[in-house]
């Protein structure tokens, strides 16, 4: 992995994801994020309320496309990583309070991803 590094290139992972029915699909993703974070790689979850078969909000039952009543562990997982990518304050070192924009979507309500602090 240290060849992009002597180029002095940065490189963005654009899509990644598991459809949420999969077996150990959270572990997949918890795998996959450290991978680019240890290796200090942008990246970004595909897709969000896109399809429910990429879902963080729908549960891992492929029969049912109905949202979860709690954090589904593809959710927790992104949510850490979200946590450790926290934007901080240079001056103080104390983390932002960040507010992810979440836009009706026809298909599911609109809900934050992460909880209002």
């Amino acid at each position: 992995m240290d060849e992009p590094h002597s180029f002095n290139v940065d490189i963005c992972i654009g899509e990644f994801s598991a459809v949420r029915w999969a077996k150990g699909a959270d572990q997949y993703l918890s795998d996959l994020i450290d991978v680019m974070e240890e290796n200090h790689w942008d990246w970004s979850y595909h897709a969000f309320r896109e399809w429910p078969g990429w879902s963080l909000e729908v549960g891992e039952d492929k029969n049912v496309g109905a949202l979860s009543p709690a954090p589904t562990a593809r959710l927790r997982v992104l949510q850490a990583a979200f946590a450790r990518n926290a934007l901080t304050d240079v001056n103080t070192a104390a983390p932002q309070k960040s507010e992810l924009p979440v836009a009706p979507n026809m298909a599911t309500p609109a809900r934050p991803l992460l909880p209002s602090k």
